[in-house]
């Protein structure tokens, strides 16, 4: 029996956000009805491919995107809508380890000598530094991905996850001109605007905000214990400004249907909730039963004296580029969930905090208090 379904081919999807899009393209009747999902992996033959394939996904491919766009033809084959999303956090980690290797020192030493310098730690490396070659690498990998989909006559809509140019919407304020993870992604959808017109004009854009999961990440990144007692969140970030916070494997599916079922050129802020760092202590808090939970805006230089490298300046010129310009540079064609007629469907900050499991940093699943 021919299968007449449109063809959906989903980059990364044993990620969160791949992983997301196809989770709602088969919980979704009427998308299930419509559309059969190709995904993309690294992987296919990995116990997440695999149970993707078990649970409804038509095949798991494997694709470079670092490799000439001429290879990614066979993707994307026969294909009505590609859900585009690039990686620069793994490559950028592999050239701040690479450039530590090459420079022979450790981290402190480094630190001495920017400090020393008065340099950022990541400029003692030699040009590129890792930011710059993970800018590339991203760059490279969403060019290949344009210029084959621009080769795809079957497509109708090309939705990508980006987020916007702080050099641009800073009006090339210099204290925001090296967030690379920023600056990769925004420069992908320019080019796909100068070089491909006709992929642009099936073009939809999500940025998606900062993820709920991200305090996993990094010591930095998550409540401590105070000294004063209690718990304090410590940022670069201004305390009061609302941030977008996500729940990137839950709800970037919800984003990517209501861009499908929306005209090509809207760009949606990907949220699920919009809160000040003040704001979220005070739900964190109040979920998990701490009395006392806190935010306290720090420096930057805080940030590059724990994680010198790089590392530790992307992730806070990043927080105080949000705090100061806005996380989407208060961009006014980026649209809002509520526009697109997304509101339930999301996952409240508060549903968030209270299924995560916060033993890593001392609270314990008994400590919450009822919601």
């Amino acid at each position: 029996m021919t299968d007449n379904r449109k063809i959906i081919v989903i980059a990364g999807i044993t990620g969160n956000q791949g992983g997301s899009v196809a989770r709602t393209f088969l919980s979704d009747p009427v998308l299930r009805k419509e559309y059969r999902i190709r995904g993309i992996s690294r992987d296919p033959s990995s116990p997440a491919s695999k149970a993707l394939l078990n649970s409804g996904v038509e095949e798991v491919v494997y694709a470079d995107f670092q490799t000439p766009s001429s290879s990614l033809d066979a993707v994307f084959a026969n294909a009505a809508v590609i859900f585009s999303v690039t990686d620069f956090w793994a490559p950028f980690t592999k050239a701040i380890d690479e450039a530590f290797a090459a420079f022979g020192s450790s981290p402190s030493d480094l630190l001495k000598q920017a400090k020393a310098r008065n340099l950022r730690s990541d400029h003692v490396f030699p040009h590129p530094t890792p930011g710059e070659r993970a800018y590339n690498l991203e760059y490279e990998q969403g060019q290949h991905i344009a210029d084959a989909a621009a080769r795809v006559p079957s497509l109708e809509r090309f939705i990508v996850s980006t987020l916007n140019s702080p050099r641009k919407w800073s009006n090339n304020d210099a204290r925001f001109s090296r967030l690379w993870h920023y600056e990769s992604k925004a420069d992908m959808v320019a080019y796909v605007r100068s070089q491909h017109p006709s992929l642009a004009a099936k073009l939809s854009t999500l940025i998606m905000g900062v993820y709920y999961t991200s305090w996993r990440f990094s010591p930095l990144l998550m409540p401590a214990r105070s000294p004063e007692g209690g718990y304090r969140l410590a940022l670069p970030c201004n305390p009061h400004r609302a941030v977008p916070l996500v729940d990137a494997r839950r709800d970037t599916g919800v984003f990517v249907r209501a861009l499908l079922r929306a005209e090509p050129n809207v760009t949606l802020l990907g949220a699920s909730a919009e809160v000040s760092w003040s704001e979220y202590m005070g739900v964190w808090g109040r979920v998990l039963g701490v009395e006392k939970a806190a935010f306290e805006q720090v420096s930057v230089q805080s940030f590059d004296d724990a994680l010198p490298g790089g590392y530790g300046l992307e992730l806070a010129d990043m927080f105080a580029f949000m705090g100061e310009v806005g996380f989407d540079g208060e961009d006014p064609g980026v649209r809002r969930r509520e526009e697109l007629g997304i509101a339930a469907e999301v996952t409240p900050l508060e549903r968030f905090i209270a299924e995560e499991d916060w033993g890593v940093v001392g609270v314990e699943r008994a400590g919450r208090s009822a919601l």
